[in-house]
């Protein structure tokens, strides 16, 4: 556990209790609290014992806008350890997840009224907030060890969205595409943990599936951030890949077939393989050369995977292969 995790965990335990007790009970009187003027350590007491969903959203706001300005070590001033209770860390969790919300609400609705040439800095700054709200969360103990923050939000996102009222839900809908396009296209998604590429793929695949085209971008992008966004697209299809090959191989043969030919008809639908190539045209020419690139590139991802795992993967590509031979007839 790092130093600020457990001086946060302390913070918790002394800002409820004021006392040495090691194990924390959530308070049930409140007092009155201006989330603009009180001291760090009060805003950690009330995420700690108050009903976050049940203030007024006002509230709510001003209490993430507050959060937003507090460097996390400003509440470690101390290097002593103390136990919380799982009560507590429920709590938190629940708090944590009903700011998050109204965080994700509210700077969604502002950037749909940012101007075009004001989006870009907007969406940094909101892509940093993510990066703070992850080490929050961290640091208040508000998420498994098996699970890192930022694969978490990415499934409280698409939770959030879809219980949101259909106005709201279209504006984070924008607001997480775009930021998320400006995330791939400013940071090297290799050095993510694959959990954190796969919660990114599973995003991609929701977004395709509301009809997403991966030659439109939504921002205007310098020519280094279309490289980076490029090889980083490159680098998560290399996972939903190895991912469709895993989830191949626990089928029976039966069911093979009817699994390739989904996966060949949203490669299709989504014009994968015109991506990975970089070309966009339908010229039956270019299409021919496009594949072999991409066949080119699958083979270097399955001379990657350890020798135990090649087999798996290259019944997938045959089977690949052979049904993308037969719809497109060019071999």
């Amino acid at each position: 556990m790092s130093r600020q995790h457990g001086l946060l965990t302390m913070l918790v335990a002394v800002a409820i209790v004021g006392t040495g007790v090691a194990v924390v009970k959530v308070v049930h009187s409140y007092r009155p609290i201006d989330a603009t003027t009180a001291r760090p350590q009060e805003l950690v007491r009330w995420i700690a014992t108050r009903d976050f969903a049940a203030e007024p959203l006002e509230f709510r706001l001003a209490f993430v806008n507050r959060m937003e300005t507090i460097p996390l070590e400003t509440l470690c001033a101390n290097e002593v350890r103390w136990q919380v209770s799982e009560q507590v860390q429920q709590r938190l969790r629940d708090n944590v997840d009903a700011l998050q919300r109204t965080w994700m609400a509210d700077r969604s609705a502002h950037y749909a009224r940012c101007g075009r040439n004001d989006r870009k800095d907007y969406l940094r700054a909101q892509l940093d907030s993510v990066k703070q709200w992850s080490q929050w969360e961290t640091a208040l103990d508000c998420v498994s060890s098996e699970t890192k923050p930022s694969v978490d939000l990415f499934t409280r996102i698409n939770r959030w969205i879809d219980e949101a009222d259909p106005a709201a839900s279209e504006e984070m809908i924008a607001a997480v595409y775009h930021g998320f396009v400006l995330w791939l296209a400013t940071e090297d998604v290799s050095d993510q943990p694959l959990e954190l590429r796969r919660a990114a793929v599973n995003r991609i695949e929701r977004e395709l599936e509301r009809g997403l085209e991966l030659f439109e971008l939504p921002l205007e992008l310098s020519g280094a951030e279309e490289e980076t966004l490029r090889a980083n697209g490159i680098l998560l299809t290399e996972v939903w890949f190895g991912d469709r090959a895993d989830e191949y191989a626990t089928l029976d043969e039966e069911q093979r077939q009817a699994f390739v030919d989904d996966q060949l008809r949203k490669i299709a639908e989504w014009e994968i393989i015109q991506y990975l190539a970089n070309t966009d045209t339908n010229d039956p020419s270019q299409q021919i050369v496009a594949i072999a690139h991409v066949s080119n590139l699958v083979r270097k991802w399955v001379d990657k995977v350890p020798d135990d795992e090649k087999p798996g993967l290259e019944r997938f590509c045959r089977d690949i292969q052979a049904r993308l031979a037969e719809h497109l007839k060019l071999f």
